[in-house]
């Protein structure tokens, strides 16, 4: 593992730490070890979670089986704005409990419900399982969120990594349906080659070995990788796009991929608000006990969804 020159002070010390842990590789386990593994990191190093006004648990049909959603009001109220929000960690692991920190200080930044996704995972469902689940769950939020005070009118969808994938290609397919998009570090191109990818291809906590690893589980055909659901990055036309803010990390191999979509964005004329933590990583929103990059990232997903949506 290396620890770039330009990584800041407390991504440093962050990595330093992980250096001296030396934590197996997820991409030398199996995908219940991997799952095991993060969920055991992710405890050690998320922000603690914070009360919501209220909390519930249910599942949707889905286009196979049942899908989990875990629905948030950041304060008490009717037709509150939505976020639907997709987890990452490369389509084989994370949860609705791993995100749980995450959903919640989203919902009460923003004062909105934020319906958290559980969508299939690989490789026991392969691609396109997670894509059709999360299209599932957006419209059920918009036929059904009024049911738990949400206002079908003032949707969102977000998500980080691969999540942040998701919500992308959810945004095109359903873009009439949402005001607001957020990706956090999206994954949107299985196969990119930009330089990001190769100067941070030894970069914890996605090297390439590692991004490699979750391909082989979620998209086992290579003559998929470049089909627009495996591949939002790839669309042809985003001129009717919901607005959108990108959130990325300069030491994150996915930081150009999502860097080139937020800038089509803002050159088909959709409003984009792109910002970059220059010296920190991928995965720092669900590192906030060690990088402060994860609070302020919540302020400002908090900001624009209290504005936008």
């Amino acid at each position: 593992m290396r620890i770039p020159e330009e990584t800041d002070v407390e991504t440093r010390a962050l990595l330093e730490w992980v250096a001296e842990a030396e934590p197996p590789p997820l991409h030398g386990m199996t995908a219940l070890e991997a799952r095991a593994a993060y969920a055991e990191r992710r405890v050690r190093s998320e922000l603690s979670a914070v009360p919501v006004a209220w909390i519930e648990d249910r599942a949707i049909a889905g286009p196979a089986s049942p899908i989990p959603l875990r629905i948030y009001a950041g304060r008490e109220g009717e037709r509150l704005p939505v976020l639907i929000y997709y987890h990452g960690g490369g389509f084989v692991i994370g949860d609705l409990d791993s995100h749980d920190s995450i959903c919640r200080r989203i919902a009460v930044a923003a004062g909105c419900l934020v319906v958290s996704v559980a969508y299939r995972l690989a490789p026991e469902a392969p691609y396109p399982a997670a894509v059709e689940d999360s299209l599932a769950a957006l419209d059920w939020c918009t036929a059904h969120v009024a049911e738990v005070g949400g206002d079908p009118t003032r949707l969102a969808v977000g998500g980080d990594s691969a999540g942040g994938g998701l919500a992308a290609y959810v945004a095109q397919q359903r873009c009439a349906q949402l005001r607001y998009q957020v990706l956090i570090y999206p994954y949107m191109d299985p196969n990119a080659e930009t330089e990001t990818r190769k100067s941070c291809a030894d970069v914890f906590p996605i090297d390439k070995p590692t991004i490699d690893w979750f391909n082989a589980q979620y998209l086992p055909d290579a003559a998929r990788h470049s089909e627009v659901a495996a591949a939002p990055g790839l669309v042809e036309n985003v001129t009717r796009m919901p607005a959108a803010l990108v959130l990325t990390a300069g030491l994150d191999p996915l930081c150009d991929e999502a860097k080139i979509y937020a800038d089509r964005l803002a050159t088909a004329g959709v409003p984009c608000i792109y910002h970059c933590d220059p010296g920190t990583i991928h995965g720092y929103l669900g590192m906030g006990k060690f990088l402060p990059h994860a609070e302020r990232a919540i302020e400002k997903i908090g900001a624009v969804l209290r504005e936008g949506v």
